[in-house]
């Protein structure tokens, strides 16, 4: 029985991640990332901290390449659900990290941290590109240092393994996170001549906002059709390519 092929277009740490869930679920992934994840340069905020937040694993690498990413030992680290919280578990060789894997998403984060009653700030580790930064959803504190430790770049063109199975018809559904990389996925897929497949195929998106954007940049709604996430997370958008 031919499995069903999956596109996916995220960065490539989460992506090779997402391909080997979906090859035990039983689908056949190929994997072209529309952004590359980048670091940036930046200083280390000085103490006294209450500790520090990530809410992506794509903010770990650059995070530990700091001369000073020792002082994650100074207090707890707090991750949006478990996959940063499991990439800085894997990558960290340092002593013993408190890592706090909380809340499904950066909302239900928020809402904990707001419930510590934190006497030092936190230090939230990010990218250049983040829908909802953490300090606006904590007005009343705690106080929240910005630190944006990389970029995710356009790569600008799908990888031939996509080009090839989308040309012979092998791609049954794509996956979508973000506004931005759908724009972006179009716009690939444009330069590549593959609009026909692509839109033949079914398109399953994080949020409804990730299916306008998706719509737009196509100039029409998908021929295969769309399915969106019941709840913005990845188990949501698993459940909807399910569906």
């Amino acid at each position: 029985m031919t499995r069903p092929g999956v596109l996916i277009l995220r960065s490539e740490l989460e992506a090779r991640r997402l391909a080997e869930v979906l090859a035990a679920k039983g689908y056949a992934p190929i994997v072209s990332p529309v952004l590359s994840i980048a670091p940036v340069a930046f200083d280390w905020p000085d103490p006294p901290l209450s500790g520090s937040v990530l809410t992506s694993a794509n903010a770990v690498s650059p995070l530990l390449a700091h001369t000073s990413a020792a002082r994650l030992i100074d207090g707890p680290v707090w991750c949006v659900g478990t996959r940063a919280a499991d990439q800085l578990g894997r990558l960290w060789h340092g002593a013993p990290l408190d890592i706090r894997p909380d809340g499904k998403d950066v909302h239900a984060l928020a809402g904990r941290l707001a419930a510590e009653r934190l006497n030092a700030p936190l230090v939230h580790f990010h990218g250049q590109q983040t829908s909802t930064p953490l300090s606006h959803l904590l007005p009343s504190g705690p106080e929240i240092i910005d630190r944006v430790v990389y970029e995710a770049l356009p790569v600008g063109e799908l990888n031939g393994a996509a080009r090839d199975a989308l040309a012979h018809g092998k791609i049954a559904s794509i996956l979508h996170f973000s506004p931005r990389s759908a724009r972006l996925a179009v716009a690939a897929i444009i330069a590549a001549n593959r609009r026909q497949p692509f839109q033949a195929a079914r398109h399953v998106c994080l949020s409804q906002h990730v299916a306008d954007a998706l719509t737009e940049a196509l100039g029409v709604r998908p021929a295969g059709g769309v399915s969106i996430a019941g709840y913005p997370d990845e188990a949501g958008l698993l459940a909807a390519l399910d569906g």
